[in-house]
């Protein structure tokens, strides 16, 4: 993916499945819409608002959330928010972004 690829998808708004839990450091995720091939990885941190949330409460395998695209990570992966807060963020930042 190019930096320009990357900037396109930065604090967009997609639906995400959860994949995999990875130990405790957060879930792996498959992009559904919009639809995207670059795997992702929402850090335990950004799972909800608030503190880390703990292995017991991350959403299952399976799961669909909203997140918010961070960034384009160099292992290959974006890297993703499901915390309310940073949604309504990209929310507020998409009404307020001037038309082309």
């Amino acid at each position: 993916m190019t930096d320009t690829d990357s900037e396109i998808w930065k604090y967009r708004i997609v639906r995400c499945q959860v994949t995999e839990h990875v130990g405790d450091l957060g879930v792996a995720a498959s992009i559904v819409s919009p639809p995207s091939a670059v795997p992702a990885f929402i850090n335990s941190r950004f799972l909800g608002d608030g503190a880390k949330v703990p292995v017991g409460e991350f959403p299952k395998v399976g799961s669909v959330l909203d997140a918010v695209v961070l960034t384009y990570h160099e292992s290959g992966e974006f890297r993703l928010s499901a915390q309310e807060s940073s949604l309504e963020r990209a929310r507020t930042r998409a009404e307020v972004r001037p038309s082309a």
